[in-house]
This record gives structure tokens, C-alpha cells and sequence, in this order.
């Protein structure tokens, strides 16, 4: 789904998304692990604002911005799909150096 989207259409979506309280995340995880795409895409959707800032962060570095952000989502929903909670700590802490190394790594090859 997220990869349709266009580098604006991700933004007001992050825009539009409140952040999710812990309650919510474990939730949202619980239904993942139940095999709910819906929920998968909540999680994703919740983070955005993650790749959002790691593309920024990044930028200038080799790679235009909307690659980046796209390269973040994409990880986003990597991160969120092999996601546990116990061996993972806080979704947000795993996805930031999630994506944060992905772009790197995204960079770098090029």
C-alpha cells in the first residue's frame, strides 16, 4: 500500500496519524502476530514520522529525499513485520535504527 503513495501523500499521512500510545502499539502488535494486515498498516502508519526524520537527517548525503523516505517505509514495514516486543524493546527505538541504517546502506551503494 505504502509504496503507491507519493513522497507528499506519506507526509500527510504522518501529519494526520497521532502518535501511538503504548497501550495501542501492543495492541497493534498483538494483531499482527494474529495475522491482521490492518494492523500492520497501523503500526507502519503510526511510525512515519520516523523515515519522515531520517530523511531529513539525511538528505544531501547522496540520495534525493523522496528516495529516502521511500527507502524508509519500505523499511518501516520490514521492521514491523519480524517486530517482538521482547527482544526488540519500544517499536520506535527498533524502527528509527531500522531505518536509520537502511538509508545509510542506501547510500552508500549508490
Amino acid at each position: 500500500m505504502f509504496d503507491q503513495l507519493s513522497v507528499g501523500d506519506l507526509v500527510s499521512m504522518a501529519s494526520e496519524q497521532p502518535l501511538l500510545a503504548a497501550e495501542d502499539e501492543a495492541d497493534i502488535v498483538e494483531r499482527i502476530r494474529a495475522g491482521d494486515p490492518d494492523a500492520l498498516q497501523e503500526l507502519v502508519q503510526g511510525h512515519l514520522r520516523i523515515a519522515i526524520d531520517e530523511a531529513i537527517r539525511t538528505h544531501g548525503l547522496g540520495r534525493p529525499q523522496g528516495d529516502l523516505l521511500r527507502t524508509g517505509v519500505r523499511t518501516l514495514v520490514e521492521a514491523a513485520r519480524g517486530y517482538d516486543p521482547g527482544r526488540d524493546g519500544p517499536f520506535a527505538l527498533h524502527a528509527r535504527s531500522s531505518v536509520r541504517a537502511s538509508m545509510i546502506r542506501s547510500i552508500s551503494i549508490s
